[in-house]
């Protein structure tokens, strides 16, 4: 099932720990539906890596999506690993981060930016650096490039690109 999102019913995702989403697209009852199970699991989730090949919003699925509130926030308690797409809006001068989307999380340990090409690289990193700040355990953040193929089944993987330290 290449390219193709399967979801299991969230009532049989409770105390889910991971969630994996790569390649394909995420878009209306896709993110309808990431959006119920993060809510159901946000208590146990570890580690989110969520990197659709095309998504609607851009970037990462809002927590209140699936209710219609796009501005609804969710604290995750457990999270320490984060992996996104980046996503820089209005001439990449503002970025968009994980809080921008509503994404608490206290105790992220690793942030990692993905990147289709080098090209994209933002311009200037200042805008990352208050990301610091709001988690004291995150030590650095991350830029990837990861190249999909157009039949989503092979990865060429450049790791990592930029670092930017604390």
């Amino acid at each position: 099932m290449s390219g193709s999102l399967v979801l299991i019913h969230p009532n049989n995702m409770i105390g889910l720990k991971d969630i994996n989403v790569f390649g394909g697209t995420m878009a209306n009852i896709g993110e309808s539906q990431m959006s119920e199970l993060i809510n159901m699991c946000h208590f146990t989730l570890e580690s989110v890596i969520y990197c659709p090949a095309r998504t609607k919003n851009g970037g990462l699925v809002r927590p209140g999506y699936h209710r219609g509130k796009r501005d609804e926030t969710l604290t995750f308690n457990q999270l320490t690993e984060l992996v996104m797409n980046l996503f820089l809006f209005q001439n990449d001068t503002e970025l968009w981060s994980h809080v921008r989307f509503g994404w608490i999380t206290p105790n992220l340990e690793r942030l990692v930016y993905r990147i289709d090409s080098e090209e994209k690289l933002p311009k200037s990193f200042e805008a990352f650096k208050p990301l610091f700040d709001l988690h004291p355990k995150l030590e650095k953040i991350e830029f990837i490039v990861y190249l999909l193929s157009n039949t989503y089944t092979k990865l060429s993987l450049v790791v990592p690109f930029k670092v930017l330290s604390k």
